[in-house]
């Protein structure tokens, strides 16, 4: 039988696991070479993962989609996906040799695909509310 717990407490569970992981490799990495800090290439996909269900378990807790994302779960969820990766993009490019921003066309590419599903949705509401008039 599958233990039941509630969504913050899964979300707790898998942030003290990213941690976990994150301290081992951490420690690792102060037992061997203390050169080039490693372990941030698994820190940022696991810390990626810990905000992507955060966001999940924010969009299940409160009523964020009436409010900001027209009614709509699937558009407040492609935002947040959206945003979580190009933050963790931008910290690769933080950590990198900070030259040309690089970021800001994935930025461009993914504020784009949330407009435009933005306003599919936008002309959907629309179009429902003409139908009821």
């Amino acid at each position: 039988m599958v233990l039941q717990l509630p969504p913050r407490v899964r979300l707790r569970l898998h942030t003290l696991a990213a941690a976990g992981v994150g301290a081992l490799l951490t420690l690792v990495w102060t037992m061997t070479s203390r050169g080039f800090f490693w372990p941030i290439e698994a820190l940022f996909p696991l810390a990626l993962t810990v905000a992507i269900h955060a966001w999940f378990v924010l969009l299940g807790e409160r009523s964020l989609t009436r409010k900001r994302f027209l009614g709509d779960n699937v558009l407040a969820a492609h935002f947040g996906l959206a945003a979580a990766m190009w933050l963790y993009l931008f910290a690769l490019w933080l950590v990198g040799d900070r030259g040309y921003f690089w970021p800001a066309w994935a930025l461009l590419g993914l504020a784009t695909l949330v407009g435009v599903h933005f306003v599919r949705v936008a002309e959907r509401r629309e179009r429902a509310d003409d139908n009821r008039s």
